[in-house]
C-alpha cells in the first residue's frame, strides 16, 4: 500500500542565530524508500514588517527513508511581536508520479531554564487570558494587549491565524485520551504560535510527548489545593501551571517545584481582554515575595 504524502513531517533541528535546520520526512513504511523529497524552503514572511524572502533548497537526505533538509541562514524567529514565518515547499516524487505539499512554520525561540522561562535568550514572563474570559475580542486586540490565550483544542484555523498575527497560545489538552493526545501534540506543535501544551496526567502515552512536541513547552496543571503529599511532576513536564485561587498553596507549590511555574487565576466574568490583561498585573502583585513565577494567567 502506497505512503500517504499527507503525513509529511516537519522538525527544526538545531537552531541558532548564524542557522537553523529544518528537516522533512516520511515516516518509515515499506513503501517509504521509493519515495524522494526536495523542494524548497521559502521565507521568512511577517505580517507586521516588510522582509527580503529568500530561497533555500531542500535538499534529499533519503538513504533508509525519505528525509530532506534545508539548512537556513540567518533564520528570522518567530515571537509574538515578530511572528515570521516560513514554509516549505515540499516535491515528493514516487512510482506513482509527483506531489507539491505546502508546510507553513516557524522557528519559536522559546525554552526553559531552570524555573525560568526565556525567550530569545532573554528571561521572559507570561502574561496570558483564558479566552472564555474574553470571547468578543479579535486576534488583534490579542496582539496589541501582548496577552497569550489559554484555550483548549485550538481550532486550526485559530492556530493559523494566531501563527500570522503573532498571539501566543497555551493550548489546553487535558480532556484528550492518550491515543488523542499524540495526534493532538503532533497536530499543535507544528504551530509556532502554539508556545505551551498542556497534557492530561497520570497517562500511558505510546510515543514521550517530548518527542512530538517540537519545541513547544510541555505544561502539568497542578491544583495544590487537591494535593495529598509532596508535589508529583510528570516525566515529560516542562512547566507547572498551578492554581492560584488560594493564594498560600499556589505559594508553597512554587517554593517546591524545580520547573517555571505559571499562576492561573481565572476571571468569574466575561470582560475585554486589555481589562483582562491587567487582571495578570493584579495577580502579579498578590503574589509578590510569595515564590518565583514564570507567569500569569487569568
Amino acid at each position: 500500500m502506497p505512503f500517504d504524502p499527507g503525513q509529511l513531517e516537519l522538525q527544526i533541528g538545531e537552531a541558532t542565530p548564524a542557522e537553523a535546520r529544518v528537516y522533512v520526512r516520511l515516516p518509515r513504511s515499506s513503501d517509504a524508500p521509493a519515495a524522494r523529497l526536495t523542494g524548497h524552503v521559502h521565507g521568512p514572511i511577517c505580517d507586521y514588517a516588510r522582509t527580503l524572502p529568500a530561497r533555500i533548497p531542500l535538499i534529499d537526505q533519503g538513504q533508509d527513508h525519505p528525509l530532506a533538509l534545508a539548512i537556513v541562514p540567518d533564520p528570522c524567529f518567530w515571537t509574538p511581536a515578530l511572528p515570521m514565518r516560513y514554509e516549505a515547499i515540499v516535491d515528493v516524487a514516487s512510482s506513482t508520479g509527483m506531489t507539491t505539499h505546502v508546510l507553513p512554520f516557524g522557528i519559536r525561540p522559546l525554552f526553559r531554564r531552570g524555573k525560568r522561562l526565556l525567550l530569545e535568550g532573554r528571561t521572559w514572563t507570561l502574561r496570558g487570558v483564558a479566552a472564555a474570559t474574553t470571547p468578543q475580542s479579535p486576534l488583534d486586540d490579542w496582539h496589541a494587549a501582548g496577552a497569550a490565550m489559554l484555550l483548549a483544542h485550538p481550532a486550526e484555523e485559530l492556530c493559523a491565524a494566531a501563527d500570522r498575527r503573532g498571539v501566543l497560545l497555551v493550548a489546553d489538552a487535558r480532556s484528550a485520551s492518550p491515543a488523542e493526545t499524540v495526534a493532538e501534540v503532533r497536530r499543535l506543535a507544528r504551530h509556532p504560535s502554539v508556545g505551551f501544551i498542556v497534557l492530561p496526567v497520570e497517562s500511558e502515552y505510546s510515543i514521550d510527548p517530548q518527542n512530538l512536541a517540537a519545541g513547544a513547552l510541555l505544561c502539568q496543571w497542578i491544583d495544590p489545593r487537591m494535593a495529598a503529599g509532596p508535589m508529583t511532576l510528570e516525566p515529560w513536564a516542562d512547566v507547572a501551571i498551578v492554581d492560584a485561587s488560594d493564594l498560600a498553596a499556589a505559594s508553597a507549590a512554587a517554593v517546591a517545584c524545580p520547573l517555571p511555574v505559571i499562576a492561573v487565576r481565572l476571571l468569574p466574568q466575561a470582560t475585554d481582554v486589555d481589562q483582562a490583561r491587567r487582571s495578570c498585573d493584579a495577580l502579579q502583585a498578590d503574589l509578590a515575595g510569595r515564590g518565583e513565577f514564570a507567569g500569569y494567567v487569568v
